[in-house]
């Protein structure tokens, strides 16, 4: 079975990414938020796993309760290409990276399934037309800023054959 795990961004960060959905849903030029049940977040890691989905939770919940909070800075907004993700770009720290590394390694049934390199971002919107695209891009253009923030938690989702989404489990992580 397919699973994430996907950082869950403070307040101000949360309430950004919402002000954006919920002005581009206005706008109708999308309405990306509606589709099953979207929630701000940082995809973390992406993987397969034969375990049971109970081992998946017990091992989530057990390896990733010590994770550290760590800053993260928006500085940019970006998109993968017309008609694909435009989404808002985390800068982290080293450190961030190097745990993140350590942490992949620490539960060996789970293997890594992006297929691509690990590339941090928030999707604002997806999936549209090339008017539409442009439409997103000028509205951020114009309303972009940045913004220093950090997250404040982990979710484990999981994901069925149909690519339905399913949030298993939320750790939320002590402010050291």
């Amino acid at each position: 079975m397919s699973y994430a795990i996907v950082l869950l961004p403070e307040k101000h960060l949360k309430e950004m990414v919402q002000d954006f959905w919920r002005t581009l849903e206005k706008q109708e030029i999308s309405n990306y938020h509606l589709e099953e049940d979207k929630f701000p977040h940082i995809t973390f890691y992406s993987f397969d796993t034969k375990d049971l989905e109970q081992k998946v939770k017990e091992d989530f919940e057990k390896v990733y309760q010590e994770f550290p909070i760590l800053p993260l800075r928006i500085t940019a907004y970006n998109s993968f290409g017309v008609g694909k993700a435009i989404f808002l770009k985390p800068t982290f720290s080293n450190e961030f990276f190097n745990y993140r590394m350590d942490y992949l390694n620490r539960i060996e049934s789970w293997t890594d399934n992006s297929n691509f390199t690990y590339y941090p971002h928030v999707t604002v919107t997806n999936h549209l037309s090339s008017v539409a695209h442009n439409l997103a891009l000028d509205y951020l253009a114009q309303n972009f800023y940045t913004l220093s923030s950090n997250y404040i938690g982990l979710s484990l989702l999981s994901f069925d054959v149909d690519g339905h989404v399913k949030r298993l489990k939320d750790l939320w992580l002590d402010i050291v």
